[in-house]
């Protein structure tokens, strides 16, 4: 039982190390991400903004316009949603995009979930790792070393619960955004859909955008 009990031991004090870099890894990863969501609200109030109500209408001309114009901001859909006006002859492709595009989101919340579990859990590890060492030293009469592993488990406490409330604060208005751009988008198949695809005058906007060129 003795030789188990010393295993664990050594097994936990040697993710010491690690959980610690891991946390101070979380710490900046959440700061990296937060900049990274500041970059794409901002996109997002463009796309509110300039784009949504030109797929909402249905208006091609217009929103082709954006597209091709250069001083324009881009957005996150710009990519899928040329996608589907470049195959907007075939609802299976157009489809398709839309789960492409709802592989890629789930991917991105990942990130988000990542930092809301993983930082509590590095932070919970930092914390119960350095308490047998603190414990011992108290059993010694060895104080420094007992308040030096104490300090240890409270600072990785505090910077893992920070990481994991950045990732959880950030989820859900992210989670909320790309929701919105798959709801629009399915508009925007539905529009497409409906558009008779005899209509030259539809045929010639889409067309327009495989060849970038407007009239």
């Amino acid at each position: 039982m003795e030789t188990l009990s010393n295993i664990l031991y050594w097994l936990s004090s040697g993710l010491f190390v690690p959980v610690m870099l891991g946390t101070v890894i979380m710490f900046f990863y959440s700061l990296y991400m937060s900049g990274v969501f500041y970059g794409s609200y901002k996109e997002y109030v463009i796309y509110k903004k300039e784009y949504r109500d030109l797929i909402r209408k249905a208006d091609f001309r217009s929103l082709l316009r954006k597209f091709n114009d250069k001083s324009q901001k881009t957005v996150e859909l710009n990519y899928f949603i040329k996608q589907i006006f470049e195959n907007h002859k075939s609802r299976a492709a157009m489809e398709g995009i839309l789960n492409d595009f709802e592989m890629a989101a789930d991917k991105n919340l990942g990130k988000y979930k990542m930092m809301a579990k993983l930082g509590p859990i590095l932070g919970l590890m930092g914390t119960l790792i350095p308490m047998g060492p603190a414990l011992a030293g108290l059993g010694q009469g060895d104080v420094s070393s007992m308040s030096w592993n104490m300090q240890v488990a409270f600072a990785t406490t505090v910077i893992g619960l920070f990481s994991g409330t950045i990732g959880f604060m950030l989820l859900q208005p992210r989670q909320r955004i790309l929701v919105r751009y798959l709801a629009d988008m399915e508009v925007l198949v539905g529009h497409i859909t409906e558009r008779n695809p005899k209509d030259s005058d539809h045929e010639h906007i889409l067309a327009s955008l495989l060849n970038e060129k407007i009239d």
